[in-house]
């Protein structure tokens, strides 16, 4: 979506941290993740940034509200997650994390920003179930299970699931 709408896709775990400073202190906006990306902006004495944060996660992260005070840079942080099964995501950096199209998300960026939504409802409703499948999937550790059953057994057990699945 962000692609579509004119900005680049930056990946800063591929990048060195002088470019990333790089960015900080020359980019009109940022859009990032809630987690350390954010805290990059303690190098940027940029601060006519317009800097959007989404929160991945209902967990209070204290950081960079702290930076933002420091650097007196302003920013929107913005909703955009779910947790369906209570306890995940566990902690700040661990997740599963299971990013929604919240009201919140639509209204800042479809209404507020005028960005537009490259997806119809239809493919949208199949990612965001696609996403939701894959978020329980990592929570109830179900791939785990499955893998130490077929791990033990047998060859012509094997042969014979295959069958049935195939059939």
């Amino acid at each position: 979506m962000f692609e579509n709408n004119g900005f680049s896709v930056l990946t800063p775990e591929k990048m060195s941290l002088s470019q990333q400073i790089y960015i900080w202190n020359h980019a009109e906006e940022i859009i990032c993740m809630n987690g350390t990306i954010p805290l990059n902006l303690i190098f940027s004495y940029n601060r006519q940034i317009k800097l959007t944060v989404l929160n991945k996660m209902s967990l209070f992260h204290e950081n960079p509200y702290v930076y933002l005070q420091i650097r007196e840079i302003r920013a929107n942080f913005i909703n955009i997650y779910s947790e369906p099964i209570k306890g995940f995501p566990k902690s700040l950096g661990e997740g599963p994390y299971l990013l929604w199209p919240t009201k919140e998300f639509d209204e800042y960026f479809f209404q507020t920003e005028k960005l537009t939504d490259p997806l119809t409802e239809m493919r949208r409703k199949m990612y965001f179930r696609n996403q939701f499948v894959r978020y329980c999937i990592c929570t109830t550790g179900i791939l785990k299970k499955i893998k130490l059953v077929i791990g033990r057994m047998t060859p012509s057990g094997l042969k014979k699931l295959r069958r049935k699945l195939l059939n």
